[in-house]
């Protein structure tokens, strides 16, 4: 799969922190700018920013202090309104962790609904323009690297991404796994994970052997095959799975449930069917999951289990 395809949109007083932006990323990403590349001579603005928001796998928004802004009696310095809106549009479709925020260090009037979502920043102080976005560069590309392209996926874009699965009809054996569900533009789709015992140990790893989604019921029927991470004496472990995906108003699941079977070699005449739960998992946890602290990451599965015992089936 080839680079995503990443939207920079900012006011005309920020371009040189676009500059920035792109001269950082285009080595991992397809950069569309918006003083560049979106606007085609002849066609109406919202027109063109529905047509990218359609095309594109992320967008940055730099919000800088472009205007100045009287609201209750203050006057405070503010990004343009079309910013705003535009960031609000790529927000809804592409979803949160889909849209970053790049704003001004100094101060800038952020609508009061966004209160409580995580900001990057940019620092206009800075000689080189390669330390005014350092800290925003780093963590973009981490999170690029993170959440693959989604166009091009057809209706697989609805499901790609990184998920918990919840046990909840028993407790024996693996309760809880972290599943990636991945595919390409053949498509080839693919599910890996790793699962938890109930006292938080790492009881399985697995992959599918065959995967198919049925598009217009949301189903994802699948076989895997599974083993011990750490013990090669245990035998394999096999089965067959479905899952019932949920969609958000933009057409990306967010929950699913469903059920798996699971049977030993040793014994596949023995085979215990387990009903689950899904959940798509933050870019946040993502993060702490591909991340090198094994603290973090183990709090992180302690916190999850307990959040498995409190599910409503």
């Amino acid at each position: 799969m080839g680079k995503p395809r990443l939207f920079i949109g900012s006011a005309a007083e920020t371009r040189a922190i676009v500059d920035a932006l792109e001269g950082e990323l285009r080595e991992v990403a397809s950069i569309d700018r918006w003083d560049v590349d979106v606007f085609r001579p002849g066609h109406f603005t919202l027109e063109e920013l529905t047509r990218a928001v359609r095309e594109v796998d992320f967008a940055i928004f730099v919000l800088g202090r472009d205007d100045m802004t009287e609201s209750r009696g203050k006057t405070t310095a503010s990004p343009r309104d079309n910013v705003i809106f535009e960031a609000g549009l790529f927000t809804a479709v592409l979803g949160r962790e889909r849209t970053f925020y790049v704003v001004d260090k100094a101060g800038t009037k952020i609508p009061s609904d966004w209160g409580g979502l995580g900001y990057l920043t940019f620092d206009a102080s800075e000689q080189r323009d390669r330390d005014k976005i350092y800290d925003a560069v780093k963590a973009i590309r981490q999170q690029l690297s993170t959440w693959q392209p989604t166009k091009g996926l057809g209706p697989l874009a609805a499901i790609v991404g990184e998920w918990w699965q919840f046990v909840v009809n028993v407790e024996i054996g693996a309760v809880m796994s972290w599943l990636e569900i991945t595919a390409s533009e053949t498509p080839d789709l693919r599910l890996t994970g790793t699962s938890w015992s109930v006292g938080g140990e790492r009881v399985a790893r697995y992959h599918s052997q065959s995967a198919r989604f049925d598009e217009r019921d949301r189903i994802l029927y699948y076989s895997w095959e599974g083993d011990h991470p750490r013990d090669q004496a245990i035998p394999t472990f096999f089965g067959t799975g479905r899952i019932i995906f949920r969609d958000k108003g933009n057409g990306i699941a967010t929950t699913a449930d469903g059920w798996f079977s699971t049977s030993s070699s040793a014994d596949s005449t023995n085979t215990l069917q387990k009903s689950t739960m899904y959940s798509r998992a933050t870019a946040e946890e993502s993060s702490v999951m591909r991340g090198t602290d094994h603290d973090q990451r183990a709090a992180l599965i302690r916190a999850k289990l307990e959040e498995r015992k409190k599910l409503d089936v």
